[in-house]
């Protein structure tokens, strides 16, 4: 709707010419006049008037005939209009207005898929705070029905559907990119030393693109408790690098580097912890052989996880090969081999 707002002019109530009619019209209203031989009230032409009513014209300004009627064209009183351009509600954007040029455009410098994935939160302001249309009642739906909840709109889907880059938010695939990096090795357990790990273990894991502290332009957060350094680009107190008593804490793997999965990188082979035989000498006869109490889980050598749900999952999984128990509360052994013993 344009809003037009004059100013200046538009004095008081005009007079009554020789033939009755009145030299004032209502901007509003269709006024007949009534010659009464005194002044008419008429609104100022300060009101505001819609642009698609067409402007009233008066049958007479004081010229002419008497008693005649008479067309003319209004009257220019010198005054100024403002304009004020108000978007209406069923407006659509052609990328040209409301937007800048190629907006809608793919491949375009200014088309609005890179803008939106460093921070949507400025999109809500038109097409409301779920996007479903808003003022403009334009959806962001319509031509991207789901895209609230596939991860892979955005980012990743070019090793997995999990969403985890590559590619990130930039189309970027090389792992030297930080904002790539060993992602596909975690998510897709490429080591075998573990079950894949789901977004949660590093990340706040959103239900919805539209989630607060998702998509807001800055790097992805990270959980605390794994320490990450962006610049340097390691985490220094993640639990799966080494980060648990026994481990290896000064174990920092560059998350833009590969093939750093080695057993043995996280803890000593065998542990240095409890009664392990690195550090028991009535042990000392297993050496390597990790089956004699994680049967199943590692192999012999160390150099093997054959379990990898027993890995890497904060519990010690004990299963004895010669028969026997495990109490994880009293840390107390009772193997075929020899009396209940703590640990």
């Amino acid at each position: 709707m344009v809003v037009f707002l004059a100013c200046g002019g538009g004095g008081g109530g005009g007079g009554v010419d020789s033939g009755g009619k009145v030299d004032a019209w209502d901007a509003g209203e269709d006024q007949s006049a009534v010659d009464t031989g005194q002044d008419q009230g008429h609104k100022e032409l300060g009101d505001v008037v819609d642009a698609k009513d067409s402007v009233p014209t008066t049958d007479d300004l004081g010229g002419g005939v008497d008693g005649q009627a008479e067309d003319v064209q209004p009257v220019d009183q010198g005054v100024q209009e403002d304009v004020i351009d108000v978007p209406p509600s069923d407006s659509k954007d052609t990328g040209q207005r409301y937007h800048p040029e190629g907006w809608a455009t793919p491949g375009s410098a200014n088309f609005h898929g890179k803008a939106a994935k460093q921070g949507i939160s400025q999109c809500t302001t038109c097409h409301g705070a779920d996007l479903t249309g808003g003022a403009v009642q334009v959806s962001c739906d319509s031509c991207h029905q789901g895209f609230k909840t596939d991860c892979v709109f955005c980012h990743g889907g070019k090793d997995n559907q999990t969403g985890a880059p590559p590619v990130d938010i930039s189309d970027g695939a090389d792992t030297t990119l930080v904002t790539v990096g060993a992602h596909t090795a975690h998510v897709s357990a490429k080591s075998g030393i573990s079950v894949p790990f789901d977004c949660v273990v590093c990340h706040k894991k959103p239900s919805s693109a539209l989630d607060p502290d998702h998509i807001d332009g800055s790097p992805a957060e990270v959980l605390a408790s794994n320490g990450w350094d962006r610049q340097a680009a390691v985490c220094a107190t993640a639990y799966c690098h080494g980060n648990f008593i026994g481990g290896n804490t000064s174990n920092k793997p560059k998350w833009t580097a590969s093939s750093q999965a080695q057993c043995g990188s996280c803890h000593a082979l065998p542990p240095s912890t409890g009664r392990h035989p690195s550090v028991f000498a009535k042990h000392s006869f297993m050496g390597k052989d990790c089956t004699n109490c994680h049967n199943g889980i590692a192999n012999n050598g160390a150099t093997q996880i054959l379990d990898p749900t027993k890995h890497i999952n904060q519990t010690k999984d004990v299963v004895l090969k010669l028969g026997g128990t495990w109490n994880p509360q009293t840390k107390t052994c009772d193997p075929a081999c020899h009396r209940a013993e703590q640990w």
